[in-house]
């Protein structure tokens, strides 16, 4: 919360008594031409033609007429250039060639097959450059800003201080391999935020299997979560670590309601609440941010966390990063024009993430 280019090979053969033969395994853009074959006479052909009369000597030996090893009219080949006049170092370079030619096929033939949204080689080497371009922002570094000038309470010296208490508490989580999900910066963030703000109480929209509600519950030991969720994360455990917490209360599975379909001023005050600006909100349910946004304001909520912050036209929700992403135009916002660099974006985007905002959708029908 995104370098790499098949490789073409060609092999060439020559030996002394025929003309040199390439074998071309793809098309070359360089060509101006196209690629003409020919039938080049054979073996028992040449030896037809040859000047040398035939004879008992010439007859029994079989090397005059046998075709010589495909490595030793390599070898040749090479020497002849003057590239390489050892035939050991030469034999050792075509194998390498060739196993360097199967590893590169084998790399880049899974592209074809799947082509991974978290992985920049498979994006290139199906897309060219424009497959990166959601690695760094594809319309330039968010411009958003405070538009009353505010700024963080706290310093760089607080941001140390934390980072160095939170590194050894993140070794001992109990996820190790939280694909897909939060990594050591994004949990670094929400354990800090939630320390820094000591909530009475924390609402997470979205746990797949607990990790989330594990850094929340580093955060603050003692109070209570509320965790919306449409599978419980007990029922990830059958399959590998996840975490459940004995102080947090779950609306999952068949118990499951949306966040925006909540009453919340009827839930917090089971739990004793009724300043909502004492809730953290945390939401990592990959739907439309601008929608929850609305939606927690609209409930009285003031402090909200979203996990994801894709890049536009990347991930498979709205973010509110893309808001901010078109720097171009200030202080933020959109151009729903068709032609434009974020529609063009956003089209190429959709083709790695199914799900992803394109322009029609973001703008309404022109």
């Amino acid at each position: 919360m995104s370098n790499r280019h098949s490789h073409t090979v060609s092999h060439s053969i020559s030996s002394p008594k025929s003309p040199p033969v390439m074998l071309d395994r793809t098309l070359s853009s360089r060509r101006s031409q196209p690629h003409l074959d020919f039938d080049f006479p054979s073996t028992a052909a040449s030896s037809a033609v040859s000047p040398v009369p035939e004879s008992p000597t010439l007859l029994a030996d079989e090397s005059k007429t046998k075709k010589p090893p495909l490595y030793l009219l390599a070898t040749n080949y090479i020497s002849r250039f003057g590239l390489v006049k050892s035939p050991c170092l030469c034999l050792s370079l075509c194998l390498l060639l060739i196993v360097f030619a199967l590893f590169s096929l084998l790399l880049n033939s899974r592209s074809f097959v799947c082509v991974s949204s978290y992985d920049p080689i498979s994006r290139v080497s199906l897309f060219g450059l424009d497959g990166v371009d959601s690695d760094f922002g594809s319309l330039g570094v968010p411009w958003c800003r405070s538009k009353h000038g505010k700024t963080v309470e706290w310093t760089s010296k607080d941001l140390i201080n934390g980072l160095e208490e939170f590194v050894p508490i993140f070794e001992t989580r109990p996820i190790k391999n939280n694909l897909y999900g939060m990594g050591f910066d994004h949990s670094f963030g929400l354990w800090f935020i939630t320390r820094w703000l000591k909530p009475d109480i924390m609402i997470e929209s979205g746990a797949f299997k607990g990790h989330s509600t594990w850094v929340l519950r580093q955060a603050m030991p003692d109070t209570p979560i509320i965790s919306l969720t449409p599978r419980h994360p007990e029922k990830y455990l059958k399959k590998g670590p996840a975490y459940v917490d004995g102080n947090c209360t779950y609306f999952a599975g068949k118990d499951f309601v949306d966040f925006g379909s909540v009453d919340w001023e009827k839930v917090l005050k089971i739990h004793g609440i009724s300043d909502f600006s004492r809730v953290l909100v945390f939401f990592d349910d990959h739907q439309n941010e601008l929608k929850r946004l609305k939606q927690a304001l609209k409930a009285g909520f003031h402090h909200l966390v979203f996990e994801d912050n894709y890049d536009t036209g990347t991930g498979d929700h709205y973010s509110l990063r893309q808001i901010c992403d078109q720097f171009y135009i200030r202080g933020g916002g959109h151009s729903c024009f068709k032609d434009s660099d974020e529609a063009r974006i956003r089209s190429k985007r959709r083709k790695f993430w199914e799900k992803a905002v394109d322009i029609d959708e973001l703008c309404g029908p022109h």
